[in-house]
């Protein structure tokens, strides 16, 4: 992700979503399912997409938006921060 943002200037929206890195070769599509098969859920959560949030559902399956037992990593774009809620 740090890589397309770095070409960019920006993560993909949350419309393009995780699809844009596989587009440019960056993850393959077998990359975006969790380890409970679930899919890899992306949101550009800044304008400007210069920050954005990966999750997965978690063992539940059960999509909270990274809340709850979601698994989830915020990434900024400008920096190495990274942040995960669990």
């Amino acid at each position: 992700m740090k890589d397309y943002a770095a070409k960019h200037g920006q993560f993909p929206t949350s419309r393009d979503g995780l699809q844009a890195l596989v587009r440019e070769g960056y993850f393959n599509q077998s990359a975006l399912a969790d380890a409970w098969d679930n899919a890899i859920r992306y949101s550009c959560i800044e304008s400007g997409c210069q920050r954005a949030m990966v999750w997965s559902s978690g063992p539940g399956g059960i999509d909270d938006s990274g809340k709850n037992d979601d698994i989830a990593l915020v990434v900024n774009a400008s920096s190495d921060e990274r942040q995960s809620s669990k």
